[in-house]
């Protein structure tokens, strides 16, 4: 399996996760419906994009660092992200990260930590 191919179920997992916690959300289904059509004609494109964005955040997300999460407002991606799909995903995120139990949170870290170990290889 390629690497770009482990990323991509990686964040198809991430978001099924997300739809089970939050049945009710419409964002997280149209996010994964996406995700699933960025795969079929553009398999690389997710990994890219998420290795673009999130290699500023690699020591933060390998340490759980949640504050600077929650805190953090990511006007750094705002400014090179012309459709803000990526920074409106994260602020979804962080909005519900305060309903989320620990177990939960702890899922997300190691989808986080994972997609970052797969895009280090790319």
């Amino acid at each position: 399996m390629s690497v770009y191919k482990a990323f991509n179920n990686v964040f198809l997992s991430l978001l099924e996760d997300c739809i089970l916690v939050f049945p009710n959300d419409a964002d997280f289904k149209k996010y994964k419906k996406g995700a699933k059509i960025l795969d079929t004609f553009n398999p690389r494109k997710a990994a890219q994009v998420y290795k673009d964005y999130s290699s500023i955040y690699s020591d933060k997300i390998r340490n759980r660092d949640e504050g600077f999460f929650i805190k953090n407002d990511y006007s750094d991606i705002q400014e090179v992200q012309e459709d803000n799909e990526i920074v409106k995903f994260i602020e979804k995120i962080k909005t519900c990260w305060i309903q989320l139990s620990e177990e939960n949170k702890d899922k997300i870290w190691k989808y986080l930590q994972t997609l970052s170990i797969l895009c280090d290889k790319i």
